[in-house]
């Protein structure tokens, strides 16, 4: 949006303009593939959680055990950003390089996008 104001009560015309732009937050839309699986030890395991926001979302992966998993020998976490529709979509990928039998566990993906807390939540599990 825009304004413009005109003063033509002094001597010289004066006009003034000023712009702001308005940017309406969407709530975050949250899918995570795969749901389940049983994997074999030493296999690669991926979750892939994607959000739809405005501003974009951001992600946090935890199990019971640790609220925020972070980035490990075996375990990796990726986030890409791609302009979508005057919405931002994140995808996050948790990978696992080599499953072990350890890392049975119910991992659940976040995402947030606004400081009022805007919360989706998913669960996947493997065995």
């Amino acid at each position: 949006y825009s304004c413009n104001a005109t003063n033509n009560l002094v001597s010289q015309q004066v006009t003034i303009s000023s712009t702001a732009e308005i940017i309406v937050n969407m709530p975050v839309e949250l899918q995570i593939s795969p749901m389940n699986s049983t994997v074999n030890e030493t296999d690669e395991v991926e979750y892939t959680c994607v959000a739809v926001g405005l501003p974009a979302p951001s992600f946090i992966w935890s199990t019971p055990q640790q609220p925020n998993l972070s980035v490990q020998d075996n375990l990796n976490i990726i986030n890409t950003e791609t302009p979508l529709d005057g919405a931002i979509l994140v995808r996050s990928v948790l990978r696992f390089g080599s499953i072990q039998d350890t890392d049975a566990n119910l991992y659940t993906c976040t995402a947030s996008n606004t400081p009022r807390d805007t919360i989706q939540t998913d669960f996947a599990s493997f065995q």
